[in-house]
């Protein structure tokens, strides 16, 4: 199955930033930070359209771009997202135009992400929301733009696991001895493998471990297929390993564990 890892976030390198709207003290620099809890709230009324810009110093290679929605309960209905890439202007589609499609985002969690088949040079980036009715609000708490690896043989389907885990605190009283928990945020703690590197592609996933350790963010998607259902935001959970298939000097694989961030 395709898979997909991308551990540049050029949106943190972009010298302007512009929300056409925003909520009082929640802009769209707060995509810019770490925690999907700090977010761009985005005031809506039926019909009406929001554009997010940014551009860059000079052209970018981009091979992902994503959008992550904050746990707060409340995910709107009704919303199209857009896309739009040039290399000229602000307003420009001269690279890509994504269409409008159904921002579906998942209860009280979502991403929205933009896949092109191959890899993009751009110097503007707009992004355009539109809803349908009378939503109130739409909020995104992080947002990715970034190159992107696409190993050529993606995760094996026999070792892709999903699992989740909490921030829950467990205490136990001192007399009776029971145990009670107060749960925390669920997240998403996905691991699978890349059975089939080229010597090319171990090199790098060695680059992505060297560069981001256990504590840089990232994102990846091991089922692409499935679009952004699986795709995650968060840390390697354990270390990124290459390691070699016995028998195949030329060939490679490698452990991908992750932990989804809040």
């Amino acid at each position: 199955m395709p898979s997909m890892l991308s551990w540049i976030n050029l949106a943190d390198t972009a010298r302007e930033v512009e929300a056409q709207r925003e909520s009082t003290g929640l802009g769209a620099r707060n995509l810019l930070t770490e925690p999907v809890a700090e977010i761009w709230r985005i005031p809506q009324t039926a019909g009406l359209g929001t554009s997010l810009w940014l551009e860059w110093a000079e052209p970018i290679e981009v091979g992902v771009i994503a959008l992550f929605a904050p746990r707060d309960g409340y995910m709107p209905p009704g919303f199209t997202a857009q896309a739009i890439g040039s290399i000229v202007a602000r307003d420009g589609s001269d690279v890509f135009n994504s269409g409008t499609a159904a921002l579906n985002l998942e209860a009280n969690r979502g991403a929205w992400w933009y896949w092109p088949a191959a890899p993009v040079t751009i110097q503007y980036l707009r992004l355009r929301f539109v809803a349908a009715a009378d939503d109130g609000y739409l909020q995104f708490g992080r947002l990715w733009v970034g190159p992107d690896f696409r190993p050529t043989v993606g995760a094996e389907d026999a070792d892709f696991r999903r699992g989740w885990t909490d921030a829950g605190v467990v205490e136990r009283a001192a007399i009776s001895g029971v145990a009670s928990v107060q749960r925390g945020a669920t997240a998403r703690a996905p691991r699978w493998s890349l059975g089939m590197l080229s010597e090319d592609e171990a090199d790098e996933i060695e680059d992505c471990a060297a560069a981001v350790g256990s504590t840089g963010q990232v994102i990846a998607n091991a089922r692409t297929d499935r679009g952004a259902k699986d795709l995650v935001l968060g840390r390697f959970s354990a270390p990124l390993e290459v390691v070699g298939i016995p028998g195949f000097p030329d060939l490679f694989r490698a452990e991908i564990a992750m932990l989804e961030d809040l």
